[in-house]
């Protein structure tokens, strides 16, 4: 019980106020005291409110990464910065050197404790996934229990929330064709560097151990000018004022104003940048979790980076998901590609040293500057049955049903052909078709045998021969036809003379 709820000894984790910013203590509606989850039967303070606002959400990728944040803030629970460490007794058990010394909550623990309520900002997401509005939404709420509002830019695509500390996107979601709620940026799982929201300004620490733990996006990272290098608007306290689509962030010197804006059916945060005084350069940074329920499980087997004239993109694909954020540079900006998180020592990919994020960085080149952040997920096996979303929604099959009728080998037409085949081959899963089954052609040119064979985009396509029907051997390698425009012929005419008969088959893939 001291270890938790405290002593004349020992701080209290359940009465502890944690603070948003220096000086400025969480404040919510409820008990600001952080409390406890439950407590034989009854709970109390932000522990039990964050844990009461997530506890409902589906087993989804919204759910797990809402869940998560809070088990990974709570997993510490109370350690103490103890002074006393001889632990030597008399024979009766008793202390030769009794703790008297009042201990702290050690500062690992005060940082993760400090972030559980963090987790209800989930709510708020399914809240908003349960009823987009199809037209934008500004508003400004308290989704993270701290008694401060956030600034929310919200339409039937994206969901996307704001601090005032920074002027910062802290997280992002985007709604998927299928339902699901996928999140792109903003990491509550990993270590914070602080007790409160601020952010690391720097990689590393004097020491060489890591400073900036999270990354959020739109966030001023170094500012250049008459003034010189600082740093200090990573966690400069800007004013937000509402526009129609968007809110406008001014630093507290007025040197860095941003305006982020997110039009009706659009899936792009777009920054349009003003520097002045003693500002005429910024670099920006962005932290992106593309899927970053996958990415909790899978690590960064899916990622990948890709560029070109027009911007950055960081994707994450999964057997049924294909999701990707695209720093756009719409103006006056360009990509640091040779952008560093360490100091060159980490067995780390280059600005992949923080958990499950990717950063990019980008300077501008003017003082009037525009930067977008394009948030996509395309649905690519909903149900992770080998049908995909686009041909099952099409076809009138469900792809939130991997089973039975909607399922790989079901058959709704009772032609015989089961749904796999029905998809590799290019046939109607309603309607009785199998007599338009697709077969290997053959003729003979100039006295060699010629095969062709019809496709479709996004297959695989190996051609097998055999002499005696049992054994099977492939003729040349596979052929690709990932990223075809449109359906095709296979013509193979390089086959080797047969001393007697042969048989051909052709072998249909998904990629």
């Amino acid at each position: 019980d001291f270890w938790y709820f405290g002593s004349g000894q020992e701080e209290s984790l359940r009465d502890k106020v944690f603070e948003v910013r220096p000086g400025v203590s969480v404040n919510p509606p409820g008990d600001a005291f952080y409390g406890v989850q439950d407590f034989e039967g009854s709970g109390s303070g932000v522990a039990k409110a964050a844990w009461d606002a997530v506890v409902g959400l589906p087993d989804s990728p919204l759910g797990r990464v809402a869940r998560g944040t809070y088990h990974a803030s709570t997993f510490l629970v109370g350690w103490h910065d103890e002074d006393n460490d001889d632990l030597r007794t008399y024979s009766t058990g008793a202390f030769i050197y009794p703790d008297t010394s009042f201990d702290s909550l050690e500062e690992f623990s005060k940082r993760s404790q400090s972030q559980s309520r963090h987790a209800a900002r989930h709510a708020a997401v399914a809240a908003w996934a349960s009823a987009p509005p199809v037209a934008t939404e500004v508003v400004s709420t308290d989704v993270d229990l701290d008694g401060e509002d956030e600034f929310i830019l919200r339409n039937d695509r994206v969901f996307a929330i704001f601090e005032s500390l920074g002027g910062r996107c802290v997280g992002a979601w985007r709604l998927a064709a299928n339902g699901q709620v996928i999140q792109l940026l903003g990491n509550t799982l990993s270590q914070p560097s602080f007790e409160t929201e601020e952010e690391g300004a720097g990689n590393l620490k004097p020491d060489g151990s890591v400073l900036a733990r999270r990354t959020s996006a739109f966030k001023d990272w170094f500012a250049d000018g008459s003034g010189g290098g600082t740093s200090s608007y990573v966690n400069q306290l800007y004013t937000p004022v509402a526009t129609s689509d968007g809110w406008t962030f001014t630093s507290g010197d007025g040197a860095i104003v941003k305006t982020i804006s997110l039009a009706s059916g659009s899936d792009s945060l777009v920054a349009n940048y003003l520097l002045s005084g003693p500002v005429d350069k910024l670099f920006v940074r962005f932290g992106l979790s593309p899927d970053l329920d996958d990415l909790l499980v899978r690590g960064q087997s899916g990622l990948a980076l890709a560029s070109d004239v027009d911007g950055v993109e960081v994707s994450n694909t999964t057997p049924t998901l294909r999701s990707a954020a695209l720093v756009g540079l719409e103006s006056e900006v360009t990509w640091q590609a040779l952008a560093v998180d360490d100091d060159g020592s980490f067995d780390t990919v280059p600005m992949r040293n923080q958990a499950q994020v990717q950063q990019l960085e980008v300077e501008s080149q003017a003082s009037a500057f525009t930067v977008s952040l394009l948030l996509g997920v395309e649905v690519l096996d909903g149900d992770g049955d080998g049908l995909p979303f686009a041909w099952e929604s099409a076809n009138g099959l469900d792809d939130a049903d991997g089973a039975g009728e909607n399922g790989p080998d079901g058959d709704p037409d009772q032609d015989g052909v089961r749904n796999l085949d029905e998809w590799l081959v290019g046939l109607d899963p309603q309607v009785d078709d199998a007599d338009d089954f697709p077969r290997l052609s053959i003729s003979l040119n100039a006295g060699a045998p010629e095969l062709s064979f019809p496709t479709l985009p996004d297959r695989i396509y190996q051609l097998e021969s055999s002499d005696d029907l049992e054994s099977w051997s492939a003729e040349g390698d596979p052929v690709s036809t990932v990223g075809a425009a449109s359906p095709g012929v296979l013509v193979v005419d390089n086959l080797p003379p047969a001393t007697g008969k042969r048989f051909y088959r052709m072998l249909i893939s998904s990629p």
